[in-house]
């Protein structure tokens, strides 16, 4: 549900107002560099504030926003990361010049490599993973990345690094050049790190979208998982990806909502069990 302030002013900033702000912030939080964000108006608060201006806005991870509004962290303080934003100082941040190079840059996920236009994974039409470069004075690498639970229902998505819906306690962390996303028990359901000069690797993976469970194993092999009913099975069934090759396609592993997995050029074994 969309809120408004008391001029009227909706929370929706738009988009090219966010990627002014991006660009200008180094594509992370300006306090501590992480790249999963939120867009927080400091000059003036967003109470006050009477339209979206990309000057009086800023980029704050989930944990610094927390400590502004719990007031651990004024508005003074923000200001002057703002004005010296951590990713542009440090290079911590997701805008890594060396990393675009190679546009698209390839994605190493356990065994398999890809090289994709947009998507990474995508189940049942619907994006579970993905990158977009974004080209400007300072470019970038954006994830897009949707999780759900047994019933599709969307329970933690990131859009252009920006966290847009998150329905329960989510821990995104950020370390040197790797990304770790985590439920609240501390299980990880994504380690990912940038590798100059042109890759993302994909360690760690499991995720459910729309009655698919995608792991990526210790030995580097990719497990898709179906529920029951899935593949016209009454039983679950499973399939492993492992050596694919995929270059210069829109989306690297495709899976269809009969429960097949399709990949431009792959050697995949299917197992039931």
């Amino acid at each position: 549900m969309v809120s408004y302030n008391r001029f009227g002013l909706s929370r929706n900033v738009p988009e090219e107002v966010k990627r002014k702000v991006r660009q200008r912030c180094g594509f992370g939080c300006v306090i501590c560099g992480n790249p999963i964000i939120s867009y927080e108006h400091f000059d003036p608060p967003f109470r006050d504030a009477r339209s979206h201006s990309a000057d009086g806005i800023t980029l704050l991870c989930g944990s610094c926003h927390q400590k502004t509004t719990m007031g651990l962290i004024n508005k003074g303080t923000v200001a002057k990361y703002n004005a010296d934003p951590s990713g542009l100082r440090e290079d911590v941040s997701f805008g890594i010049d060396d990393l675009v190079g190679s546009v698209p840059p390839i994605v190493l996920m356990g065994s398999n490599r890809f090289r994709c236009t947009g998507e990474v994974i995508r189940v049942a039409d619907r994006t579970v993973l993905g990158f977009e470069v974004e080209i400007g004075a300072r470019p970038a690498v954006l994830i897009n990345m949707r999780i759900c639970d047994r019933n599709g229902r969307t329970m933690f998505e990131i859009v252009r690094n920006e966290v847009s819906i998150s329905k329960a306690n989510w821990d995104v962390v950020w370390r040197g050049q790797s990304l770790t996303v985590r439920r609240a028990n501390y299980k990880i359901l994504l380690l990912l790190k940038f590798m100059m000069p042109n890759a993302i690797k994909i360690s760690r993976l499991d995720l459910i979208s729309s009655g698919v469970r995608l792991r990526v194993r210790n030995n580097g092999d990719v497990v898709a998982t179906f529920a029951s009913g899935m593949q016209g099975q009454g039983t679950e069934g499973m399939q492993l990806i492992r050596g694919c090759c995929v270059d210069g396609v829109p989306c690297g592993l495709v899976v269809t909502e009969n429960g097949r997995v399709a990949l431009a050029a792959s050697s995949w074994e299917a197992i039931e069990r």
